[in-house]
């Protein structure tokens, strides 16, 4: 039990991304968004920034940390 919360204490507030099939995302931890269009979304994190480019690309939920994403993902650059 004292590992796992090691870790989670590590990853602590870096981005989480997650990543279903070609068509949604979903990343945690992120600060705020940048840049947004159809075609690219740029996010900044603590780390530096996440962008991803695609088609169609849409913003199906965010807060204050978290954002999920739809569309067909083509790239990410992190």
């Amino acid at each position: 039990m004292k590992l796992v919360e090691t870790g989670r204490d590590i990853i602590e507030g870096t981005p989480l991304i997650t990543v279903v099939g070609k068509t949604d995302m979903h990343i945690e931890n992120f600060k705020s968004i940048a840049e947004y269009d159809n075609d690219r979304l740029k996010l900044l994190t603590r780390t530096g920034f996440i962008t991803v480019y695609g088609k169609n690309l849409e913003i199906k939920y965010y807060d204050t940390e978290e954002i999920a994403i739809s569309g067909r993902l083509e790239r990410i650059e992190l």
